[in-house]
């Protein structure tokens, strides 16, 4: 592999005639100890890297990558040098140090050793994510430079991490201070994969599955399906998946579809998997949602091939996806499915997120979901937490006094008349509690990033721990305003903030319990974007462990990168429901609505 070196902004980097590869990774560590960004060319894409040890460099990329607040990765050049700035059990150093190579989360020590830059790095937070250097070329330049370094996807703001060489030097050039470059070609962009371990019970936790871990999925639920099927996931954390030839491919994270740049990879990453296995899908499912980009590119190809379309919804597809993950699908014993994420489109025409699913005799019915409050306009809902807490407390009055500071006066009287429109849209998103509750704490009124608030609810939440998690009090009937009613109140008593976040992640894991013990079940699956949230597992595990059994992904993510092998797992429960000729389950209520019936069936339309 042949390297080059190009420097762009400020024009002090003098360059040498005939550069050798040990001039290109000299040039590298002199302009990192000058506080300056290069662009790295990596397995995947470029990374961008700089000094993590200096406030002004990391500030500096932060500013002309446009990212206020999300977290930076860094790379470390050893796993001893890490263990000095952080805690790191065994199993979190085992997967750092494996070849995959992830980012992996760790909690800080309160001085980390390296005089890396942690309120740069990590605004707001107590972990860091970090990785070993996973190419040769990492390796030369961090035992060179010696210290840890921030390693974060060469990307804008919104769409993949730049791949091709000439499209890198013309977008990343306006904000980077050099590029190390190589003659390996790389087909197909990959983010580096990301992954967590909760700290009291080493739960492994996917947070992102791309290089390293993608596109192959070993299991065993769908032994003998034939054919070939292609599931087309969500919108938000893109993949989608192939069953081909008895083999399940879960493609690569393929980010947040908004953004032409998101949209073109993920069709070219398809069309790359489809010519690679010479696959012809003979079904194409599809999300729920009338809007979402991957629901519409799955209709078109349906339509270009002639073949027919499923609908799963949204919960349904992450609760199948859990039970295919631990080989459930064939059980005989019924399962509670726990699936909390930020949205997905409801079966009722509300923004479902709250849910708990019995999964019987093959079929699923929605069993129960946390209390509808109002959805204020769409997607802002999600960037402002402001609106979460507002809408969870616009009938209290007591909170007022808490709210008023994060709404001026006309949006305040705008969002009133909004409140008061009988026709308004609802929600049972528990992602949006947790937004809520973060605003209500004061920890968050705008996100510069999906997840922030919830975040910084948990790391505020870990500040109160105790060594022998003692049990919380009887919460009776749980219900969002009452959760909110008792935030407020504890907040107007005075009680410490990270106690208040504590209890919150508390009372949820106990809900959990009585949802569990109301539908006498023994086995109960989570999976939705909350259960990233390594406290709340913790929480689940240590309240729910001794009496239940307990299902987490494994191998996938519990967010929307899940969606498509969940749709396959539908599909696959449909084909061997009509084997079994059990179509009184599945083929009459393909019409028919969930909201809150007591129906039990896979909620899919064929068209």
């Amino acid at each position: 592999m042949e390297l080059g070196w190009q420097s762009k902004l400020g024009g002090n980097l003098k360059l040498p005639p005939n550069l050798t590869a040990q001039d290109c990774i000299t040039l590298t560590i002199n302009a990192l100890a000058d506080g300056k960004i290069v662009a790295v060319k990596g397995i995947g894409g470029y990374l961008l890297i700089c000094d993590a040890t200096n406030p002004a460099a990391v500030a500096t990329l932060r500013q002309r990558k446009n990212r206020p607040t999300k977290p930076f990765a860094l790379m470390y050049p050893n796993l001893e040098m890490l263990k000095k700035d952080a805690l790191v059990s065994d199993a979190a150093a085992t997967e750092f140090s494996s070849i995959e190579s992830p980012i992996v989360l760790f909690q800080l020590r309160e001085r980390p050793a390296s005089g890396i830059a942690v309120g740069e790095v990590a605004p707001h937070l107590d972990r860091i994510g970090a990785m070993q250097p996973y190419t040769p070329l990492f390796e030369l330049i961090l035992s060179e430079w010696g210290k840890p370094i921030v390693a974060t996807s060469g990307n804008l703001s919104g769409s993949p991490i730049f791949f091709e060489d000439e499209k890198a030097l013309e977008n990343l050039g306006g904000f980077v201070d050099g590029f190390l470059t190589n003659n390996r070609e790389i087909l197909l962009p990959q983010d580096d994969s990301v992954v967590q371990f909760s700290p009291e019970n080493q739960q492994r936790i996917v947070l992102r599955r791309s290089r390293g871990f993608a596109p192959t999925h070993i299991h065993h639920s769908f032994d003998g399906w034939q054919g070939t099927h292609l599931a087309m996931g969500a919108d938000m954390k893109s993949t989608f998946s192939l069953q081909h030839k008895g083999n399940t491919y879960i493609s690569q994270y393929l980010g947040d579809l908004e953004s032409l740049d998101t949209q073109e990879n993920f069709e070219k990453t398809l069309q790359h998997f489809l010519r690679l296995f010479d696959a012809q899908p003979g079904h194409v499912i599809l999300d729920k949602h009338p809007s979402y980009f991957s629901s519409a590119t799955g209709r078109s190809l349906a339509e270009k091939w002639g073949v027919p379309v499923l609908e799963v919804q949204h919960h349904i597809a992450h609760f199948a996806a859990v039970l295919g993950e631990n080989e459930l699908l064939a059980g005989e014993e019924p399962v509670l499915g726990v699936i909390w994420d930020g949205t997905g489109w409801g079966d009722d025409g509300n923004i479902w997120g709250g849910e708990f699913f019995l999964f019987e005799n093959g079929g699923f019915e929605r069993a129960s979901h946390f209390e509808y409050f109002p959805h204020l306009l769409g997607d802002k809902m999600s960037r402002e937490p402001r609106l979460s807490a507002l809408a969870l407390c616009h009938d209290l009055p007591e909170a007022e006094a808490l709210l008023r500071p994060h709404f001026s006066e006309m949006e305040w009287v705008f969002y009133q008349k909004l409140l008061a429109n009988p026709d308004r849209l609802l929600t049972s998103s528990v992602g949006r509690l947790f937004d809520g509750v973060a605003a209500l704490l004061g920890l968050q009124s705008k996100s510069s990033f999906e997840g922030e608030a919830a975040m910084r609810l948990e790391s505020l939440a870990r500040k109160a721990v105790p060594k022998d998690f003692p049990s919380f009090k009887n919460l009776g009937s749980l219900t969002p305003k009452i959760i909110v009613k008792n935030v407020v109140a504890d907040l107007r008593a005075g009680v410490d903030k990270c106690q208040i976040a504590f209890d919150f992640h508390l009372s949820l894991a106990k809900y959990v319990g009585e949802m569990a013990a109301r539908h006498g079940v023994r086995r109960l699956a989570f999976s939705g974007g909350v259960f990233q949230n390594s406290l709340l597992i913790d929480l689940i595990i240590n309240e729910l462990g001794g009496k239940y059994d307990l299902f987490f992904h494994k191998e996938l993510s519990p967010n929307d990168e899940c969606i498509s092998f969940g749709q396959l797992a539908v599909a696959y429960l449909i084909q061997v429901a009509d084997k079994q000729q059990r179509c009184e389950n599945f083929v009459e209520p393909f019409e028919k609505s969930l909201s809150g019936a007591a129906h039990r069936n896979i909620p899919v339309r064929c068209t």
